[in-house]
């Protein structure tokens, strides 16, 4: 065999190695990478799970504690309306020099399974001032209150502005109160149908 044939057989020999590396190798290539990345992502999300699983007595304790924390706050609630006529808002608005334009509860209140919720229209002119020290005594009225979607528009008149919006408040369902409310749901309910 001569130097060229050699070269050819050589270059003839290369070129079936590549075409068998196309072929067979780089479909499985394709399928390594895939692979170390699948490895990597399982790789962190045993990690994550490990964590979570070494600190699982830690966060039954943290809600434990959570729930107790939320227990004992519901039952700082007063469980009846205190004052139904709203009479000591009346009051500190009158003591800050502010008129009363509107305060009408909904007829009607919200249950929710540890809570029931009362929302009252709330309406009151003066000055901004005053209006602010009103809102301020509003969070040292007994029970829990919550002044939301309000508004301050100035008034026609100078120096005086009227605050709208919606007073909630709310009180505890105690235990006994929550069994009659869901039997009288559920004769209602069995009435209805």
């Amino acid at each position: 065999m001569t130097v060229p044939g050699l070269l050819r057989v050589t270059i003839l020999f290369a070129a079936v190695q590549l075409a068998a590396y196309g072929i067979f190798y780089a479909g499985q290539m394709e399928e390594i990478d895939q692979g170390r990345e699948q490895e990597t992502q399982l790789k962190q999300k045993y990690a994550t799970l490990k964590n979570r699983a070494v600190n699982l007595d830690l966060y039954k304790t943290q809600l434990e504690e959570l729930e107790k924390l939320f227990g004992d706050s519901l039952v700082e609630l007063p469980n009846k309306w205190l004052d139904p006529e709203f009479s000591e808002l009346r009051r500190a608005a009158r003591a800050h020099g502010l008129r009363v334009v509107r305060l009408q509860p909904e007829p009607t209140e919200r249950l929710r399974e540890y809570y029931a919720e009362l929302k009252v229209h709330l309406e009151v002119s003066g000055p901004f001032h005053k209006i602010g020290a009103f809102v301020a005594d509003l969070t040292t009225f007994p029970g829990s209150t919550l002044l939301a979607h309000f508004s301050v528009v100035r008034s026609p008149i100078v120096g005086v502005v009227t605050l709208k919006g919606d007073m909630r408040t709310f009180r505890y369902i105690a235990d006994e109160e929550r069994a009659e409310l869901q039997k009288a749901a559920a004769a209602a309910e069995r009435k209805a149908k």
